[in-house]
């Protein structure tokens, strides 16, 4: 009896559908995420998902291709994927914050706040593909008034949280911020700031476009985590 109900499960599941997703991030826990998903499916318990992280050029390999049937993307980086046949729509947005690791002298420090970072180091990206992450960064650095140093050492976003791990550096990330080991980073949010280009983007292919996909981003239009797709 327990062969015949795993075996019709499995039959249950080869029947499914399979949305599968690709996301920048290198972590297991991202928290703009998980929660539409989990409404997802709830939602279309159907439909099994499949979840890859994956750097940049193979999230824009793997859309391209059909590998993947949506990915998710920081907004500094859409220009990497703008294309004739790639359709960007805005998932949500996240309010700009100062993300430190805890070699940093205040990671303890609960009641820290944005005006003791800065004279610190700002760590940035460079290059064409981080071009807007870069102005944006320094749009907020500027509006907090930074006094600090700027060093560009970091050539991709891995790089860049490796240089966090120093005593008095930082960069500006967002609250969603969720990289390897959550312990191990910290965010200080910087009240008052916002940005339009700062947050998350869905990417599809357009001919792809089906019922599927569409009831994923009706989850983001749905749940009330910082939603913003239209």
């Amino acid at each position: 009896m327990d062969q015949a109900f795993k075996k019709a499960e499995e039959i249950q599941r080869s029947d499914n559908e399979i949305l599968h997703i690709g996301d920048f991030s290198t972590s297991g826990a991202n928290v703009y995420l998980f929660p539409q998903l989990s409404f997802f499916q709830n939602s279309h318990p159907e439909v099994n998902v499949d979840i890859n992280q994956a750097d940049y050029e193979s999230l824009r390999s793997g859309i391209i291709s059909g590998r993947y049937d949506v990915i998710f993307i920081p907004m500094y980086m859409r220009s990497f994927f703008e294309r004739d046949d790639l359709q960007i729509v805005p998932a949500m947005l996240a309010k700009p914050a100062i993300v430190i690791s805890k070699y940093h002298y205040l990671y303890s420090e609960r009641t820290a706040k944005y005006t003791d970072f800065l004279d610190d180091t700002a760590v940035m990206l460079g290059g064409k593909t981080y071009e807007l992450y870069d102005r944006m960064a320094e749009e907020v650095l500027q509006k907090i008034e930074f006094r600090g140093q700027r060093i560009h050492q970091a050539k991709n976003t891995m790089e860049m949280a490796t240089q966090l791990l120093h005593d008095h550096r930082f960069l500006i990330g967002n609250l969603l911020f969720s990289p390897v080991g959550k312990e191990q980073y910290r965010t200080i949010p910087l009240p008052g700031i916002d940005l339009n280009n700062w947050g998350i983007d869905i990417v599809f292919r357009k001919e792809n476009k089906d019922d599927l996909i569409s009831a994923l981003m009706d989850c983001y239009r749905s749940t009330k985590i910082n939603s913003v797709v239209h």
